[in-house]
């Protein structure tokens, strides 16, 4: 239900953008600043560019000089360039904005994950450290158990010895 609403929402947006942008485009057109360091010099050059690949598409090769535009025609054509732009990125929008928020989603997402898995091999390192620990720990312990061990034997050895030597063997 949401997605057909979203869709909905968007071409109303789309539709009423087209007279908002074609308003703005025309207050460009009497602001002085605009016109002159915006839509004139926008105008000229998209002129510029539509002679050199109209020459182009002919097989002519790029032309040394393109005669300007008057100034009206060009500032009517970035001022309809300005609009469509505008109707464009309205029209984009509904694409950008949940494609933006998915990949948002999956950086956090793949970064939980990542965080999970730096987490398991700190745990992993940790208890790899506590089992060579406990390690080092038993092998003191078997060492001196055996050391022990040893000296034990030495003494029954020493003490079975003394008793096979003793003199009340001789009789």
């Amino acid at each position: 239900m949401g997605l057909p609403l979203f869709s909905i929402f968007w071409v109303a947006a789309k539709q009423l953008s087209k007279p908002l942008a074609f308003r703005i485009a025309n207050n460009a057109k009497h602001n002085s600043f605009l016109r002159n360091f915006v839509l004139l010099p926008v105008g000229q050059g998209y002129h510029r560019l539509e002679s050199s690949a109209k020459m182009w598409k002919q097989g002519f090769k790029k032309p040394i000089s393109v005669p300007p535009l008057n100034e009206e025609t060009a500032i009517e054509y970035s001022s309809e360039m300005m609009a469509q732009f505008l109707i464009f990125t309205v029209g984009v929008l509904p694409i950008l904005i949940p494609w933006y928020q998915s990949n948002r989603a999956s950086a956090r997402e793949q970064s939980r994950a990542e965080d999970s898995q730096n987490e398991s091999i700190s745990d992993l390192r940790d208890r790899v450290l506590d089992l060579s620990m406990t390690f080092e720990r038993q092998s003191v312990d078997l060492r001196n158990f055996e050391r022990r061990l040893g000296d034990l034997d030495t003494r029954v050895t020493n003490i079975y010895n003394q008793k096979n030597s003793s003199w009340w063997k001789i009789w």
